[in-house]
Formats: C-alpha cells, sequence, structure tokens
C-alpha cells in the first residue's frame, strides 16, 4: 500500500518562483452538502484530505491558494474563485484549478461538475458545464499556462467495471439511468483547450480521447471508469489524488507522475487508468 499517511501530502522540494511571475490555484472539495436536506445528500469521505494534500503540495511548489470546501464549495463562489485565478494574468504566468467531488451529467448527457447545494435548486444552473469552463480558461492570456486535475467522474452507465471504493459520481435527479459513461475530467478538459471535440477513437474497453494539442489535464481515470473515493492507510481519500501526489514527489512531470500512479492503482487493486492529456505533459509543470 502507499506510504502516504494522514493528511500528509509528499511535497518534495520547496520550489522558488522567479519573481515577475504568479502561481496561483483554485482547489476545492466537497464531502457533504451537495443537498441541505440530509436525506438527499450523497456524502464522499475523502475529498477534504484530496484538498488538504493538493494545498500543502501547491504552497511547496510556490503556489498561491485559495480553497472551498463543502457548503462553501457553491457555483458563485467557485467562479469567483476562477476570476481570482485570471485577474491580471501574463503571459508567463501559471493558473491551475483542483476539483474533488461528485461528477455528473445532464438529461442531453453532458458533463458537469457538482457543487455545493446542486440537489436544491436547478440543477443544470446549479452545477458547473465544459463550456463554462471553456469561456474561463479561453479568457487567459494565449502564453499562459493552464492546467487542471479532477478527481471527480460519471460512472452511471459504466458496466462489469468494479472499483475498490466507491465511484465519486452523483445521478442527475431526473436521470436515473444512463446509457452511456463519461469521465468528467475528460470531457472538463475540452473547455481548457477552448471547445468540444469530437470523440474520434473507439477502444475496445470503451470511448477514450484523441490526444489534445494544448495545456495539461491530469484525469483521475479514463472516459469509461469511475474515479474511487478510497480508504487507503487509515485514510478516507481519493485514490488518483494520494497516488499522483506520492507520484509527484519524484518528478515534476505531469505524464511521468500519472504514468506512477497508473501504477500504484493497479498495483493496489483499482481498476480505475488516470490519464494526462494536453501538449506539455512530458514537460516540468510542478
Amino acid at each position: 500500500m502507499s506510504s502516504v499517511a494522514a493528511l500528509d501530502a509528499p511535497t518534495g522540494p520547496t520550489i522558488i518562483v522567479p519573481s515577475g511571475r504568479k502561481r496561483r490555484a483554485a482547489v476545492w472539495a466537497i464531502n457533504e452538502g451537495y443537498s441541505s436536506d440530509p436525506s438527499r445528500d450523497a456524502p464522499l469521505r475523502g475529498c477534504l484530505t484530496d484538498r488538504d494534500r493538493w494545498v500543502a503540495f501547491l504552497e511547496a511548489r510556490g503556489y498561491e491558494v485559495r480553497h472551498l470546501a463543502n457548503s462553501d464549495a457553491t457555483k458563485a463562489n467557485i467562479l469567483e474563485l476562477r476570476a481570482w485565478l485570471l485577474l491580471d494574468t501574463k503571459p508567463e504566468d501559471t493558473a491551475g484549478e483542483v476539483a474533488s467531488s461528485h461528477g455528473a451529467r445532464d438529461k442531453e448527457g453532458h458533463a458537469r461538475l457538482c457543487t455545493a447545494g446542486c440537489l436544491d435548486t436547478d440543477f443544470n444552473a446549479a452545477t458547473i458545464s465544459g463550456v463554462e469552463t471553456r469561456e474561463h480558461f479561453g479568457a487567459f492570456h494565449t502564453d499562459a499556462t493552464t492546467w487542471a486535475a479532477y478527481d471527480a467522474c460519471h460512472a452511471g452507465g459504466v458496466r462489469g467495471i468494479e472499483n475498490r471504493g466507491r465511484p465519486k459520481f452523483l445521478p442527475h435527479p431526473d436521470r436515473a439511468v444512463v446509457e452511456r459513461s463519461a469521465s468528467l475530467a475528460a470531457l472538463i478538459y475540452h473547455g481548457l483547450v477552448g471547445a468540444f471535440q469530437s470523440f474520434a477513437r473507439v477502444h475496445r474497453d470503451g470511448v477514450i480521447l484523441e490526444e489534445p494539442t494544448v495545456d495539461v489535464l491530469m484525469a483521475a481515470c479514463r472516459i469509461d471508469q469511475t474515479a474511487a473515493d478510497a480508504y487507503i492507510q487509515g485514510v478516507n481519500c481519493g485514490a488518483f489524488s494520494t497516488y499522483v501526489l506520492e507520484a509527484y514527489a519524484q518528478t515534476p512531470v505531469p505524464g511521468t507522475a500519472v504514468d506512477g500512479a497508473r501504477g500504484m492503482l493497479e498495483r493496489n487493486g483499482y481498476t480505475q487508468r488516470p490519464e494526462a492529456a494536453g501538449r506539455d505533459v512530458r514537460s516540468p509543470l510542478f
């Protein structure tokens, strides 16, 4: 099993950021608070651990981090964090977003990030779509670096795939059966690159994405899989966040870290297969 102890992120060396460059990250995580009615809520257990670990990791690398948790992670507050990421961005700046929460699909099948209170009001209005993500990250300077790490997925239509731990998905309240599953992280990536792209290749295990060409996404699983809300070394946590941060203690390269996380997940009995996508996956990021 992993050597990660309770709430201790393996941060690696402290990084000195060159003067004049900004590194900012928005981190939000929701264990509970999807509904104010306990009978309708769908709590997770490990998202706040993920938040604490990502914040420690990023601050050690020179990031200014702002974060939200549980009932504070409303859509309005998350959009304020995104606006802060964009504020006074220059070409050499870096901005990233980490989310650990439920994922969902709307009635049309589009992927959405679930926010606090999303089950108490109009579901589409209270969740974050890929279109909104695209509009936000599309406003950054073209030479700035943007990245995202999403430990969330949608697993409503997965058949015959078993994960250790509980899948981190939230069915749309009016959509009891979903015919095809999709990783929230993989779909939200299209917001980062500026447009939704077609699913161009079919793998025997499901539909997978063509290799994107810009920025960096760290996705907890493939498009046809779930991401586990796990229990590792006596700690509730996201399996992907736990292992990718352990891998990042040894390398600054996203592709290498995600490869390492994939190996750790497999060795510890998880079937989810994380992916790194984007033009810079083999270049140092952290």
